[in-house]
């Protein structure tokens, strides 16, 4: 979950197109250390850049010498950009994370943090100039892009920089936002697909065109970078389409194949389906489905017994692959069938205690990552596990969903997707979760799984008092128009070793998390994790009781909340006269046509607005007063919310 990881361009991004290169001023050093604030360590050499020219150099022999070069700048709000340089140098030790001679990204807004970014640089010797980059959308309400050049802490070397550069990055990525899987059935045969645009003035007039074998080629504007499809005439059975997007003169902008199944009218559905409907809404026994879950290791009887006292209805079990009945002793499993046997036990458990399970196959792949699994006892090669695994379990009634990204760089999402297309053709009964931790790139993740994920977390230490990252995850997921569980933070930083460097986060602020991200469309909500709190009774007696039992409230809160996030009405903004503070609301609808009204205080510092309601609403946790003539009044401090219900 805690992966950072250089970006690379993805290969089905089709049409990627580069506009002028924009480069920082003095990007090259010729101007000496002109705007670029040095510290001890860095100097400017002549004739040691790519042209006998200036380069930066750093030089650290002692791993207690940290320090780094920065810079700040501006870019276009809501515009995807390519920042890199060249490097070169003699790296003895590429230090913590084995990032070595690199840079990362900093946004703020003020002196609000709101994203930071890091990328894997030169980890070894080269005398050979290499360009590193990292690609990014420079969010919305930001107003400054910070770049700090660095040798990874703990590292040791030489290295050389040269040559920074900005090239802003104009590209349409097309891909289905639903219904999910690639399963559309044949009595109701449309499709959404979104044409995502990463600038910031989208060409209008645009039209997509599918094709499919046999059929004449069905056409759709493109509004609101959607365009949805009545794909009449189709017959039940597996195809390809191609689609492709083209502007008004007809120049095809982008194009993808995607593989699709026509489910025929009288085809069975599966008692234990879930179904990502057209509002991209889990529907699970022909009920929308709100996920509000838990990350767990293993399953164990005693774990799931206190989960399922709260409102909690799933788990997502990091070691999937190798669950049984009894995780703490050995694995009595010797080969695949036999592990089978043991996994459909555990997911027994689950079952009989009224939980779904999200199951793992987020390390199932054949690039080097942590903990992979490209070999599953007798079975050699990442595909042929999923081959195995997903038939042989996907009829069990506690299996929810295949979660297949845990946090994979961009890099890497040409495998992600490849899986996600796997497993939707093994089993189009059940959705795959993609998650990401790069807020800015949603767009890039979205062809990679049936519904996203994000992960932000906002609390580290006293000082944090505000979670900008949370609103950043959720509006840009909420742009990509995908369905979206969200991962939000309820573990500490630091772990056992430091636990008293860093705090929790509160349930006031767990709570405002939550609020905020279902504000910005999320229909899921899975906590971090679990086993995180349970694990510090020597450093703090009684710690987990009291996490728990406040984690167990926020869901209680969300189930409360359940038939109006997954209700048929689309839910409307709160237009909030912003006295102090950033404040953002929504108000949900449920099927009787009562209110719930949601609202946030993003933080830092007081918050002060007023809005206006034309109903009687109550609040839940005591922010927002009425305050005459159909007005209600929100105050707060740092990150807070409030729920308020139609009466």
């Amino acid at each position: 979950m805690f992966c950072k990881k250089i970006l690379s361009l993805l290969f089905f991004c089709a049409n990627l197109a580069f506009a002028q290169e924009s480069v920082l001023n003095n990007s090259d050093f010729e101007q000496g250390d002109r705007d670029w604030r040095l510290t001890p360590g860095f100097q400017i050499v002549k004739g040691a850049g790519r042209n006998a020219t200036n380069a930066l150099r750093y030089e650290r022999r002692d791993k207690n010498d940290y320090a780094e070069t920065v810079r700040d700048f501006r870019l276009e709000p809501g515009q995807a950009y390519r920042i890199g340089c060249w490097v070169k140098g003699n790296i003895d030790d590429p230090g913590s994370h084995k990032l070595g001679a690199t840079f990362h990204l900093a946004f703020f807004s003020g002196k609000k943090l709101l994203n930071r970014l890091y990328l894997r640089g030169l980890e070894n010797r080269s005398a050979e100039w290499r360009f590193i980059s990292k690609e990014i959308v420079f969010p919305p309400d930001a107003d400054r892009c910070r770049i700090t050049v660095y040798l990874s802490r703990n590292g040791l070397g030489e290295a050389f920089f040269d040559d920074f550069t900005i090239q802003p990055m104009n590209e349409f990525v097309l891909y289905p936002a639903t219904p999910g899987m690639g399963a559309i059935p044949v009595s109701d045969p449309r499709l959404k697909l979104v044409a995502y645009f990463s600038g910031t003035n989208p060409p209008s007039g645009l039209q997509c065109t599918l094709t499919l074998p046999g059929l004449k080629p069905f056409v759709a504007d493109v509004t609101n970078s959607e365009a949805v499809f009545q794909l009449h005439g189709v017959k039940a059975g597996k195809t390809t389409a191609r689609v492709e997007l083209s502007d008004p003169a007809g120049k095809v902008l982008a194009g993808r194949s995607l593989p699709l199944e026509f489910l025929a009218p009288d085809g069975k559905v599966p008692e234990n389906a879930c179904i990502i409907d057209d509002r991209g809404r889990a529907v699970v026994g022909d009920k929308p489905f709100l996920p509000i879950g838990v990350y767990i290791g293993h399953i164990r009887d005693k774990e799931l017994e206190r989960i399922a006292e709260g409102a909690f209805n799933c788990v997502v079990p990091y070691a999937s692959l190798f669950m049984r009945p009894s995780p703490d002793r050995p694995n009595p499993s010797r080969t695949s069938d036999e592990g089978l046997a043991e996994i459909r036990k555990a997911l027994d458990s689950a079952h009989r205690k009224n939980l779904k399970v999200l199951f793992s196959l987020q390390n199932v792949y054949d690039f080097e990552m942590r903990y992979k699994v490209d070999k599953w006892y007798e079975i050699q090669g990442s595909d042929k596990v999923v081959d195995k695994v997903v038939p042989a379990l996907k009829d069990h009634p506690a299996i929810l969903g295949w979660y297949i990204n845990d946090e994979r760089p961009l890099s890497q999402l040409d495998a992600v997707q490849k899986r996600r297309e796997q497993i939707n053709a093994l089993d189009r009964f059940h959705p795959t979760w993609s998650l990401s931790m790069q807020f800015t790139m949603m767009y890039r993740y979205a062809p990679t799984g049936d519904v996203l994920g994000s992960d932000p977390y906002p609390i580290a230490d006293a000082s944090s008092k505000d979670m900008a990252v949370v609103e950043l995850a959720g509006s840009m997921t909420k742009k990509t128009r995908m369905p979206h569980w969200a991962v939000p933070q309820l573990f500490r930083f630091g772990g056992v070793k430091d636990f008293d460097k860093y705090r929790d986060p509160t349930e006031e602020e767990l709570r405002a998390m939550c609020l905020n991200l279902a504000i910005n469309g999320a229909t899921g909500f899975i906590f971090y994790h679990f086993n995180d709190i349970a694990c510090h009774e020597k450093e703090a007696p009684g710690y987990f009781a009291r996490r728990w039992e406040e984690l167990k409230r926020v869901a209680s809160m969300l189930r409360e909340l359940e038939p109006y996030l997954l209700s048929d009405h689309d839910p409307q903004d709160l237009k909030i006269q912003v006295r102090t503070g950033k404040l953002k609301g929504a108000a949900f609808r449920n099927a009787g046509g009562k209110n719930a009204v949601l609202i946030t205080a993003e933080g830092p510092g007081p918050a002060d607005g007023i809005f206006v309601f034309d109903r009687k609403l109550r609040s839940k946790y005591g922010k927002t007063v009425p305050a005459g003539n159909g007005t209600y009044r929100f105050t707060g401090m740092d990150i807070c919310g409030d729920l308020l219900i139609e009466e």
